[in-house]
């Protein structure tokens, strides 16, 4: 083919498919429509250059499923219950048997609900490993205790550098002698970095009475930022471009097919991403900048 009739090609097929756009009334921003439209041609252009099914790639890795948060209370580390469109802080909580004494010689004793008290020793440190993602930002600690006594416990979230040293990233008391209570640091931008640090929380007491129990303690965090989902000419997602599957999910979805009728005998071969119409229809949308109808 030569470089003006390609060009004518190119000409014809975006005349027909913008006439066909405005005919349906379909949606699209300027980049997007050219970028669809840009991906229909050079999909049916290079059938003959395109990785066999055999080389596909497999599925991306599952996002981490979000760890629930305990029982809402007042706190700067509360999400508001309103939607939104950023970030919400996520949760990870640590029991208070979840703490074990740094010396042996230091004994404890269970109550109940999760709380613990020291009950000998002259060692009044207990710690527990905390275990987030790496690229989580942690935002704040809150330290869930039973104090009846005229004395506060601590509680550290430290950073240690194995066998070398440590860095306090936030600290805090318990407050007052009502019993049961929680308190939360200040605000924190730390963010993990399990390569070079391990990462611990350590209970304090000053009594080894059942006068002061660490219940347990929660840490509210955002979760790494997800890479954004680039628009590719590869639309079910295996990991190959080829112009009778990709290529004909692009034209039917631009011709204002839905459902089946753009999936049907389409789907490449290997380990495709997107099978179905919603998921075909939320990349297009999402990455694409498509505007499809459900």
């Amino acid at each position: 083919m030569t470089a003006c009739t390609a060009a004518l090609s190119h000409q014809t097929v975006r005349a027909r498919l913008v006439a066909t756009v405005k005919r349906h009334r379909i949606r699209f921003s300027v980049a997007g429509l050219a970028g669809l439209v840009g991906a229909a041609v050079v999909a049916l252009a290079t059938s003959a250059l395109a990785q066999p099914a055999g080389d596909s790639a497999g599925p991306e890795p599952g996002r981490p499923g979000s760890i629930r948060p305990l029982a809402t209370i007042q706190g700067p580390d509360v999400n508001a219950r309103t939607k939104s469109t950023t970030a919400v802080l996520q949760y990870y909580s640590v029991p208070g048997t979840a703490f074990q004494p740094i010396t042996s010689g230091t004994t404890y004793a269970y109550i109940n609900n999760g709380c613990i008290h020291q009950t000998g020793g002259t060692d009044a440190r207990f710690h527990a490993p905390v275990y987030l993602p790496e690229g989580t930002t942690v935002k704040y600690v809150r330290l869930y205790y039973y104090d009846a006594s005229i004395e506060d416990m601590s509680l550290y979230f430290v950073a240690y550098v194995p066998g070398t040293g440590n860095t306090t990233l936030a600290s805090m008391l318990s407050t007052g002698t009502a019993g049961l209570g929680s308190t939360v640091s200040a605000e924190l931008d730390v963010v993990f970095n399990p390569e070079s640090f391990n990462y611990v929380l350590v209970w304090a007491p000053t009594f080894a009475l059942s006068a002061q129990q660490i219940c347990g303690v929660r840490i509210a965090y955002y979760p790494p930022a997800q890479a954004a989902t680039l628009c590719s000419l590869d639309a079910d997602g295996n990991g190959a471009i080829d112009a009778l599957t990709d290529g004909l999910l692009i034209l039917r979805a631009m011709f204002g097919l839905k459902g089946t009728a753009v999936t049907s005998n389409a789907i490449g071969g290997g380990v495709p991403t997107r099978t179905t119409w919603v998921q075909l229809r939320d990349f297009f949308n999402g990455s694409c900048g498509a505007s499809f109808a459900q």
